[in-house]
């Protein structure tokens, strides 16, 4: 688990097949509020991702990427995944 000192240093901002930046910010616990309890486990990791990331400076909506194509949403979930689950040390692919 990653300790509150690792997350604070969560700037990572990756460049997209399309050619696209993505960043994330950090996430807090009220980025889950309000969150409807009955989502699946995709919908809910869709909707915290949206609340992470921005693409070339803008938020993201779910919808948006949901339509997004998976050559660029791939690289953003599995950096994702790296830096609020695994930990920010743990090295990109």
């Amino acid at each position: 688990m990653a300790t509150g000192k690792a997350l604070a240093r969560v700037a990572t901002e990756l460049v997209l097949p399309s050619g696209r930046f993505a960043s994330f910010r950090r996430l807090r616990v009220v980025d889950m509020m309000g969150m409807p309890q009955d989502l699946s486990s995709l919908a809910f990791t869709l909707c915290l991702i949206a609340r992470a990331v921005q693409i070339d400076g803008e938020s993201v909506s779910v919808e948006e990427l949901m339509a997004m194509d998976l050559q660029d949403f791939f690289p953003i979930q599995r950096e994702f995944i790296r830096l609020f689950f695994d930990g920010p040390g743990v090295p990109a692919a």
